[in-house]
């Protein structure tokens, strides 16, 4: 007896996602320096996936290792010879934990958890001879210091599968 099988490899799965990215900034010198604004971010409207053509297309937005709908950055600094000042605060929306609960309701589908926000703060202070008039320091030189999650926020907890 002989078998004879074909096993072509096929992606037949689709992604849609929808949304809207956006950026907008602003300067304006004066006669304390330059000042700049900036806010960026991505609003998602769906996030579809759908595994076969004839399958249901399932909206994974704003769930547990997926994206969520609302992702933001504003921004201000201040600029004057040589010196910066930046800071920045980073915002991602709640979402929902639909995987890793191990309460179970009555027909013995995991019960979500919500994922609360997080929002920091980043801050930089730099300093740049090239551009400063006078400056003690060699020419070209520049000093930064930075700091990600200034005021040491935790990110929301969320519980997985694997104990990590």
């Amino acid at each position: 007896m002989r078998v004879i099988e074909r096993a072509d490899l096929r992606n037949l799965a689709t992604s849609i996602v929808r949304g809207i990215d956006f950026h907008a900034d602003y300067a304006v010198e004066t006669d304390v320096g330059e000042f700049a604004a900036s806010l960026n971010g991505t609003y998602l409207t769906d996030n579809l996936f759908q595994a076969t053509p004839a399958g249901d297309a399932l909206n994974r937005l704003n769930l547990v290792y997926r994206p969520v709908d609302l992702n933001l950055r504003g921004a201000l600094s201040w600029r004057r010879n040589g010196f910066t000042i930046f800071g920045a605060v980073n915002h991602t929306a709640s979402y929902t934990d639909d995987i890793n609960n191990p309460e179970r309701d009555l027909d013995g589908n995991v019960v979500p958890l919500p994922v609360g926000a997080w929002t920091t703060v980043d801050m930089t202070v730099s300093y740049d001879s090239s551009v400063a008039e006078n400056s003690p320091l060699p020419r070209d030189m520049q000093l930064s210091l930075s700091v990600t999650n200034l005021f040491d926020r935790d990110p929301p907890f969320v519980t997985s599968a694997n104990g990590s």
